[in-house]
């Protein structure tokens, strides 16, 4: 279990419990694949999902695994601390009813059981404060779930969460440092490694890594960008990598005989 706080220059959050990227995977596709959306008296607010639905889109083949997902997004507590108009503390998911009140659905031939009950997810306080100012992104996490990386898929969820970007995108390290906070040179460099081998899924998110760089698309064409790939593309970046430290290096020597 963990209890860790993370500080960006976006905010600051506490989070105690399990929570990953296979957590964040079932909590877009149940956002994704909610066939109704309920309001009750006192501002409690439901989704009705199809369990099998959820599991097809998060990638999740056993319904036992995603039904430990589940538990751990109930059960781990979630303190938003900065900015502070969003401050609020409490959980992602406060209950599900599998009871099949919300309804039936028929499985196919052959499996053991002729029908499935539907489930109605009620919001946790925490989701609900991220809903109401509509910082939530509902969209379709399945080419985020077949990333080869988590590195990936974190750094993909940060940078589609933000509608603008920085005047010629991110850093890539300063992406990294944000979802993975300090880390040594080796483990910088590892992490690297694998977002470059994901280029190609980024990229089909639109995402760019290039030169060091993180870019996003303006407008989503669905379009094919132009990029390297294998060994030779992780070779190039390394090898801009390397020519940026000898440039910096250059210029401090120089500066030094001043």
């Amino acid at each position: 279990m963990r209890d860790d706080i993370f500080a960006t220059e976006w905010g600051k959050i506490r989070i105690k419990g399990k929570l990953g990227q296979t957590h964040a995977d079932v909590l877009e596709a149940l956002f994704f694949t909610a066939e109704k959306k309920r309001t009750y008296k006192g501002g409690k607010i439901t989704f009705i999902v199809d369990p099998a639905q959820v599991r097809r889109v998060a990638r999740q083949e056993q319904g036992a695994g995603m039904d430990n997902l589940c538990f751990d997004l109930i059960h781990t507590a979630v303190e938003i601390k900065e900015p502070e108009r969003l401050a609020c503390a409490g959980s992602l998911i406060s209950f599900i009813d599998k009871s099949g009140k919300a309804g039936t659905r028929p499985n196919p031939k052959g499996a053991k059981k002729p029908f499935r009950n539907l489930w109605e997810i009620t919001l946790g306080e925490v989701v609900k404060r991220l809903w109401e100012v509509d910082i939530l992104m509902r969209h379709d996490p399945r080419p985020i779930t077949v990333m080869r990386h988590g590195i990936s898929q974190a750094v993909a969820r940060l940078v589609i969460s933000h509608k603008g970007q920085p005047n010629g995108g991110w850093y890539l390290d300063t992406l990294i440092a944000q979802v993975c906070g300090k880390l040594d040179k080796i483990s910088l460099k590892h992490r690297r490694k694998e977002l470059y081998q994901d280029a190609k899924n980024l990229s089909s998110v639109g995402i760019i890594v290039k030169k060091g760089r993180v870019k996003k698309r303006a407008v989503y064409t669905g379009k094919k960008d132009k990029i390297d790939k294998g060994e030779q593309y992780i070779q190039d970046e390394e090898q801009y990598i390397q020519e940026k430290i000898s440039k910096e290096q250059h210029i401090q020597e120089v500066f030094s005989k001043i």
